[in-house]
């Protein structure tokens, strides 16, 4: 929803906005095509509410908006779609709780990390997203005083020593956001170990499979840009 917004401000080529894009059961692939045509943020947001889209209303309400900023849209996205995890959590088992709480503690490790580090001129307030378990705004509000990712990682570090959390802010040679998806697969592939017949193998299949899909996005970058092969396989090798 995001990606088809941020195409019809930027006047992308109608071809392109769907790259990348993966068709769901609220959104199949004619409905991407048929977005991915519409140029207004508004008929946009009517498009979704004919489609009985679950965020059809928040990009609807940003559009009527005197003037639509992306940076609210996104958070505001991401709200909803934290809000409704949350609630289909609840009717699920302990992985799946676990998994929504993690990933939303991941979104707000990112976004204390972005305030030490690039000096954000949003409010913490307006990057934190209710529903983690670990990372608390306060943690945001001390990364916009600190200035710097040193003083944030040693605040949070015995709350997410040995969990993916931890991956956010370990310097490596790997981008962090792949050194943290790869630490909640090995995560859920434990879990999964433990509870066979619960949600975690599906989680894990499901994480396994966005791994592979930026590997695969990464290669295509890479082939275009000359990368060697070998280099090109072992992004292949390391999201296996």
């Amino acid at each position: 929803v995001r990606a088809l917004v941020r195409g019809a401000r930027g006047g992308v080529d109608p071809a392109l906005r769907t790259i990348g894009l993966v068709p769901t059961t609220a959104l199949p692939a004619r409905a991407l095509d048929e977005l991915a045509l519409l140029n207004d943020v508004g008929a946009i947001g009517a498009a979704l509410l004919a489609l009985r889209h679950p965020f059809a209303e928040v990009v609807a309400e940003q559009a009527r908006r005197e003037r639509l900023d992306l940076f609210s849209l996104d958070q505001a996205v991401l709200r909803a779609w934290a809000e409704r995890a949350a609630r289909a959590a609840r009717t699920g088992d302990r992985a799946l709780r676990h998994y929504v709480q993690r990933t939303v503690d991941l979104l707000n490790a990112w976004a204390a990390r972005l305030i030490a580090e690039q000096r954000s001129d949003a409010e913490p307030e307006a990057l934190f997203v209710d529903g983690g378990a670990v990372v608390k705004i306060d943690d945001l509000r001390f990364a916009a005083d600190a200035g710097s990712i040193p003083p944030l990682r040693d605040r949070l570090q015995p709350r997410v020593a040995g969990t993916p959390l931890a991956m956010v802010f370990v310097p490596a040679t790997r981008a962090p956001d792949d050194g943290a998806l790869m630490a909640f697969i090995a995560e859920y592939a434990a879990m999964a170990r433990h509870e066979p017949l619960g949600l975690a193998p599906v989680l894990l299949y499901v994480m396994r499979l966005r791994a592979e899909h930026r590997a695969l996005q990464r290669i295509l970058c890479q082939l275009s840009l000359g990368v060697p092969a070998p280099m090109r396989l072992r992004e292949l090798e390391e999201a296996a």
